[in-house]
């Protein structure tokens, strides 16, 4: 009998290959800029940049917005992407 070998890590291509994602992301994206009292945007807007991660998909929504203020930010994002 084969031993069974476990696998040591998973590895996911989550920008449409496998799952489409990009509609939770401008979901959570769009939550983000509302707390944030600004108008949300368009799932056409956001899905080219969801490949690229959080921070591309952070930028999408408030460009512009640099240093330690766009890091709240993109952690709030992330954060968001728990509750979801």
């Amino acid at each position: 009998m084969r031993a069974r070998r476990r696998a040591h890590a998973a590895l996911f291509d989550l920008d449409g290959t496998l799952l489409d994602t990009a509609p939770d992301l401008a979901a959570a994206l769009n939550a983000l800029l509302r707390e944030e009292e600004r108008p949300g945007l368009q799932l056409a807007q956001v899905r080219p940049h969801v490949s690229s991660g959080a921070v591309a998909v952070v930028r999408t929504g408030f460009p512009g917005v640099d240093g330690e203020p766009f890091e709240r930010l993109r952690r709030r994002f992330l954060s968001s992407m728990g509750r979801q």
